[in-house]
């Protein structure tokens, strides 16, 4: 169906503000960044695209025409992670249609490709730096995936599993101290457990309020943010917005 707009909203710890919106309306795109700059790549308008969007910011104020057009995708993609900044991003995976393991690092001017996952999956999630990413679950196109890859600015390394494998979870945090929260397990429908990643393995903690996938995640392992997301049998659309502890 045609996407209804591009809407962005700002969050400073309490309440949501409008925000500048991007160019072109999208969905289930890769993306990375900071309150001082992000990007957006790739995506489905419904149609997968490789276009990519910058977020430029100042000290509390966005400057004037905040998304500007960056470098395209070499591979037109959705539901791809990402991780890292607007100057050093990357983006993985995702789907084209299919499960496609396609890596590329972004500059802030141009995407290149660098080596595969080892896993092609879409619907995954990202975390940590263009050096230092974590890339984890997924769906492969024939099951959920409790896959986790590191990348070190070089390759992707196979690592333990998520305990639940599980696709579209909210992510937050670095290679070493990630979060992953909800998601989605088929057939059955939204997930409302935590999972935390040290760098070696995925523990169990604190459970989401409202069990959801689909929406908005970011922050640290101890100060994480989850707002929106989707929740399944249901069908529903959740506006509710939660902050995790580290507990």
């Amino acid at each position: 169906s045609t996407l209804s707009g591009a809407i962005a909203e700002a969050y400073d710890g309490t309440s949501w503000t409008s925000a500048p919106n991007p160019a072109q309306a999208r969905h289930t795109y890769g993306m990375g960044g900071n309150s001082s700059n992000a990007f957006m790549a790739g995506g489905a308008t419904p149609t997968k695209v490789s276009s990519t969007e910058e977020l430029t910011t100042s000290t509390n104020t966005i400057t004037a025409a905040a998304w500007a057009s960056g470098g395209s995708l070499n591979t037109a993609r959705r539901q791809s992670m990402g991780a890292g900044l607007q100057t050093a991003g990357i983006v993985a995976g995702g789907g084209s249609p299919g499960a496609v393991s396609v890596s590329e690092s972004y500059d802030g001017t141009s995407f290149t490709e660098g080596n595969d996952l080892n896993t092609a999956r879409y619907i995954l999630s990202g975390a940590g730096t263009q050096t230092a990413a974590l890339a984890f679950g997924g769906y492969t196109g024939s099951g959920n995936s409790a896959d986790t890859e590191e990348y070190n600015g070089s390759s992707w390394s196979e690592q333990n599993n998520l305990s639940t494998a599980r696709y579209n979870m909210f992510s937050a945090g670095t290679q070493t101290a990630a979060l992953g929260s909800g998601g989605y397990v088929a057939p059955g429908g939204s997930q409302n457990s935590t999972e935390e990643y040290d760098g070696t393995n995925w523990t169990s903690g604190g459970n989401l309020g409202t069990g959801r996938y689909a929406g908005g995640g970011f922050g640290t392992q101890t100060a994480a943010l989850v707002c929106a997301g989707l929740s399944y049998p249901g069908n529903t659309y959740r506006l509710q917005v939660e902050e995790y502890d580290g507990t």
